[in-house]
């Protein structure tokens, strides 16, 4: 098989609520997204969100460095071409991650073979900020099925802390609840939103406190913290994940595939951490059904707690011609599914398209 196309699209995604983390608001999931076409009809998808801050890459570098990738790519065998994306995952994570998904998905990785239905538990976000409306939602998430909650942080403390005693009194004893800073904290803030989470119940773990980068103020916060602190932000690298096992009180890691550099990689790290000792997470809140099913995928054997591949859940429109369905607080992977694109969806919310062939042609719209 040779690479006969590749297109690349970057997309925008409307999400039916906004989603609020420390430092931005989601309105809307903007992708670049991955088609690569083999020269026997095979076809696989990629995608991954750049978001500055959460990487260190920008959106333009992101997407130059896939233009240049793709053209390099058409016409050589894709197992070479995975070769050499894997050894630029250090300096574009994401953007090699795209390409890198499409191309395993393209070649049939072992890891994306759906060979019986599986449920994969989700966790589900709470939005609302009036006491009141929070109430209301968190017995209507109980109530659908789900039995882990996602709650922001990083915020304020005090409104921080307010929001979580509502939604602890209200799930009491019925859901896990995962606390999710994303570095928002600095160190002394973390202190303070410590001392006023002591006590609360069905606390499962309080996600990256402090910023990406601050591995001291993290260790710090996970060696006097009452619940398990995991790392997210702070990893992309199987050294990252030895670093963390080696601090008391970090008890998961989290991983998204976007980071990884590929289905194969997030194989092998999942792999690491328990090796190490520790838990894995694993998922994209920001990925829309082509990055989540990918992930479902991975989970299966690897993952025991809550998925957080649960962006396609948030978008108005759906990429996938037959959604995926989640059903009592689970995504249902059905045996033998393998995911066809709605063209008429991905068209109209493509924002920009590249397209590249064997011909070396090049049009752009």
């Amino acid at each position: 098989m040779k690479i006969d196309s590749i297109h690349l699209y970057r997309i925008s995604m409307p999400l039916e609520t906004p989603y609020a983390v420390s430092r931005k608001v989601f309105h809307e999931i903007t992708p670049v997204v991955a088609e690569v076409r083999g020269s026997g009809g095979e076809l696989g998808w990629g995608e991954a969100l750049i978001t500055p801050g959460y990487t260190h890459e920008s959106v333009e570098g992101g997407w130059d460095f896939c233009k240049h990738a793709a053209s390099a790519s058409i016409g050589t065998d894709p197992v070479a071409a995975l070769a050499i994306l894997r050894r630029q995952v250090d300096m574009h994570p994401c953007a090699a991650s795209t390409l890198i998904a499409a191309l395993e998905m393209l070649t049939a990785h072992d890891a994306l073979r759906v060979m019986e239905t599986t449920r994969i538990p989700l966790l589900a976000p709470c939005h609302a900020k009036d006491p009141e409306a929070l109430k209301d939602e968190v017995n209507g998430l109980i109530e659908s099925g789900f039995a882990t909650l996602k709650v922001k942080a990083g915020f304020d403390v005090g409104k921080d802390l307010a929001r979580l005693h509502t939604i602890a009194e209200t799930a009491r004893g019925r859901a896990a609840l995962r606390i999710d800073a994303n570095c928002g904290f600095s160190l002394d803030d973390a202190r303070r939103y410590l001392d006023g989470l002591r006590g609360v119940p069905d606390i499962e773990l309080l996600e990256q406190p402090c910023g990406s980068q601050d591995w001291e103020s993290n260790a710090e916060v996970a060696r006097i913290s009452p619940v398990p602190v995991m790392l997210d932000e702070s990893i992309y690298s199987l050294a990252d994940i030895d670093r963390a096992a080696a601090l008391p009180g970090i008890g998961f890691i989290k991983l998204k595939m976007k980071k990884a550099g590929g289905v194969e990689r997030l194989c092998q790290a999942l792999d690491h951490i328990h090796a190490r000792g520790l838990l894995p997470v694993l998922g994209d809140g920001v990925s829309t059904e082509i990055g989540c099913w990918a992930e479902a995928c991975v989970w299966r054997g690897r993952v025991r707690h809550a998925g957080e591949m649960n962006g396609f859940a948030k978008t108005r429109a759906r990429l996938f011609e037959d959604p995926l369905v989640v059903e009592h607080g689970s995504l249902l992977m059905d045996a033998g599914r393998t995911p066809v694109i709605d063209r008429a969806v991905l068209n109209a919310h493509s924002v920009e398209r590249e397209s590249y062939t064997l011909a070396r042609s090049c049009q752009t719209r």
